[in-house]
């Protein structure tokens, strides 16, 4: 606490004096706010008898009675104009100040701008971080979501009621979270842009595009290219997720929703479903606003004798001991991934129960769409049954015998209805295993195995890995998307169509050879026929 209050104290002022600029404003203030202090920067007009106008720098706690005082500074000074690069919270200060869109400035909760609007009326005031964010939020029944807070720390309406009707339709925490991303970027532009959500042009959502790229406010113009914030991807994913929200609104009135699609007839596009012969009669919407996303690099794979390093990295069997060395659960997660091509998600909540041992027939798993202590879930409660090895079956025998030599059967309730993966070590023995923890076994042995695996590997590589194998070796794509769970097979053509397009082009890399023993048309060798 000594260390705070003395990193704290208010600096006494400095003078320095300026060069000559283009005058705007006789006194004004600029101030670059960090976590727990300010710089306070007040241009004054030239001291008698000299030339050049001064700058007063002083440093400023984060304090109410220091923003008090500061802000009598500054009425006393006659400073005209007030200019902040961002906010920070008031220490000590007991209540939130919030402001409407009325005011010539937004804040986020109990900040430096704040007091001094508390503290004294100035001439102007400009602000120019007005930055809505997501915040997590934990519901009754224990299920964690997302909503969107605008600049005054208040619930975004139009965000909140668009992310219930995702929640009431059953979407994933996840999606709700991506979508709630989404939303803040739309509403810090709205804000900083000064426009209202529900009085929108199609050029209003073109400059959406513009900023996420950039991230130039509306004052300032850019001389020189730089690098955009945001991959095209990600742009394009922030676009859909807008426009859903408008399109759901459009059924309350807001017209901004029917402007961004339009209904086409017919189309050019590659993939045509099954019954897009009877679309063609009531047409199909399609975004009027499109971002072209550059067409993606191949998913990252390991090859087989990189997972078998990372196996044989937690665990690996002692013929002379005739026993497993190691630890045999993280080898049973990663081989199980590899070989099954299950997201980390459906691995986790994985039951006892779910795993059926071959007496004589496949062994296979259970992919249950369930609630899970830690949130991961069936990715789209989609329920698959995934069919293993013999070899995979064994391990998790072995797993499953050396859980009841440490007590499992009698630690837990129901040891049918436990999950597979628990902690074994560290935190409640035999809870369920958390995702953390599997990044934290990631992190051990992306260091343990460095210079044999790519450095950036993580467990979706192995699924990747499963569905790049399964196509190579000539498995029909359909039957690769019900084994991996997506929804349209769509999905796995376009994931994972650099696999069979190389197929293809090595096929006919050899194009001389079958072409040797062709002969012209008509005529002798060598003619026209």
């Amino acid at each position: 606490m000594a260390a705070r209050k003395q990193k704290q104290k208010r600096m006494s002022a400095q003078v320095v004096e300026d060069e000559d600029y283009q005058l705007r404003y006789e006194i004004v203030a600029g101030i670059d706010v960090a976590k727990e202090s300010a710089v306070v920067c007040v241009r004054m007009p030239p001291a008698e008898g000299r030339k050049h106008r001064t700058s007063h720098l002083q440093a400023v706690p984060a304090t109410v009675p220091a923003i008090a005082e500061l802000a009598a500074e500054l009425k006393a000074a006659g400073v005209q104009m007030v200019s902040m690069e961002a906010t920070t919270v008031i220490y000590g200060c007991p209540r939130a100040v919030c402001h409407d869109w009325r005011q010539e400035f937004q804040l986020v909760g109990v900040s430096v701008a704040a007091g001094i609007s508390d503290a004294a009326t100035l001439h102007r005031v400009t602000y120019v971080d007005g930055e809505c964010r997501t915040q997590r939020v934990v519901l009754p029944g224990g299920e964690a979501t997302w909503t969107v807070l605008g600049p005054d720390l208040g619930v975004a309406g139009p965000a909140e009621e668009f992310l219930e009707y995702l929640r009431v339709q059953g979407s994933s925490p996840n999606t709700v979270k991506s979508y709630a991303r989404a939303l803040a970027l739309w509403w810090t532009y709205l804000s900083l842009f000064g426009l209202a959500w529900d009085a929108l042009t199609l050029s209003d959502v073109g400059g959406f595009l513009s900023w996420l790229r950039s991230g130039d406010g509306p004052v300032v113009v850019p001389i020189e290219p730089r690098e955009p914030r945001f991959a095209e991807s990600t742009v394009s994913t922030r676009l859909r997720a807008v426009t859903s929200c408008y399109r759901f609104h459009e059924l309350n009135g807001v017209a901004l929703g029917g402007d961004l699609t339009r209904v086409a007839h017919g189309g050019r596009a590659v993939y045509k479903p099954m019954l897009d012969h009877l679309a063609r009669k009531t047409g199909r919407r399609r975004s009027v606003v499109r971002v072209r996303v550059p067409q993606g690099t191949a998913p990252p794979v390991l090859s087989p004798g990189q997972i078998t390093a990372i196996c044989d990295a937690c665990a690996r069997f002692d013929p002379a001991a005739g026993q497993w060395a190691g630890r045999v659960r993280d080898r049973l997660l990663w081989l199980l991934l590899a070989e099954s091509g299950l997201r980390l998600g459906e691995t986790l909540g994985l039951q006892h129960r779910d795993w059926h041992t071959g007496r004589g027939d496949t062994p296979f798993i259970e992919v249950v769409p369930r609630e899970h202590p830690h949130g991961v879930r069936v990715k789209g409660q989609r329920y698959r049954r995934v069919f293993v090895s013999d070899e995979l079956d064994a391990l998790y025998g072995e797993y499953a015998w050396q859980l009841c030599e440490a007590g499992a059967d009698l630690a837990v309730p129901d040891l049918d209805a436990a999950p597979v993966f628990v902690n074994l070590a560290g935190g409640t023995r035999f809870a369920p295993w958390r995702p953390g923890s599997v990044y934290d076994l990631v992190t051990r042995l992306r260091r343990d195995l460095a210079g044999q695996v790519p450095a950036a590997w993580t467990p979706h590589w192995m699924r990747h890995s499963h569905a790049t194998a399964l196509l190579l070796s000539g498995v029909p794509p359909h039957v690769v998307s019900r084994r991996l769970g997506h929804a349209d097979v769509q999905t796995t053509l376009e994931l994972y169509a650099h696999v069979t397009d190389d197929a293809d082009m090595r096929a006919v890399a050899g194009w001389r050879a079958f072409t040797a023993g062709w002969r012209p048309a008509g005529g002798q060798d060598g003619e026209q026929p």
